[in-house]
């Protein structure tokens, strides 16, 4: 079982997606599930749903 605990809000990211030309970006999260207070890891799971090459 994971150690790392929060006991607040997360308010400060240190988890990115990097993108380059030709990709737009459509909507992102960070997925912030824990479970009993505790988190799987430090870093947090980014999702993100993009276009790679021009818009349609």
């Amino acid at each position: 079982m994971s150690k790392f605990q929060f006991p607040g809000i997360l308010e400060s990211r240190i988890d990115y997606i990097f993108i380059k030309h030709d990709v737009n970006v459509l909507c992102y999260a960070t997925l912030s599930d824990s479970w009993a207070g505790r988190f799987p890891s430090d870093h947090l799971p980014i999702m993100a749903e993009v276009i790679i090459g021009p818009l349609p």
